[in-house]
């Protein structure tokens, strides 16, 4: 004896539209939440620069920041310059003063005051908590 099972769908053309709307839907939440998260490392390197606890040489009336600390802040360059970039589906964080990188990562005479990779660190498990609840509430 021969059975036969099949599956009938209707409206297919609906379906396809729906499912493409929360597909656009959800890479919408997506980018926000990126957003978010970039801001919240912009915020805490631009913190970290203004408020940090300095502890090296003072110069007149500039408290300059130790190698490891973050850089401390004299003209407000460094920090007005960390922005938050959309570039299409990615989001930069940068620092667009001139000496950002060689404050970041230091010179063969300047020792390193990171401000950027500390900020990541410091939103690294809220943002993926952010991203988790973003993907957990589209299942």
């Amino acid at each position: 004896m021969s059975e036969k099972a099949g599956v009938v769908v209707k409206n297919l053309g609906s379906l396809k539209t729906r499912l493409s709307s929360k597909a656009s839907e959800y890479q919408k939440n997506l980018r926000a939440a990126l957003v978010k998260g970039g801001n919240m490392v912009a915020k805490s390197a631009k913190k970290s620069i203004a408020r940090g606890q300095k502890t090296g040489v003072v110069y007149g009336n500039h408290q300059a920041s130790a190698p490891g600390e973050a850089p401390a802040q004299d003209t407000g360059e460094l920090a007005r310059g960390i922005q938050v970039q959309k570039r299409g589906d990615h989001v930069l964080i940068v620092s667009t003063a001139p000496y950002s990188a060689a404050l970041e990562f230091g010179t063969e005479t300047i020792a390193p005051r990171p401000f950027m990779q500390p900020a990541v660190e410091e939103n690294r498990e809220p943002i993926k908590a952010m991203l988790k609840e973003l993907k957990d509430s589209k299942e």
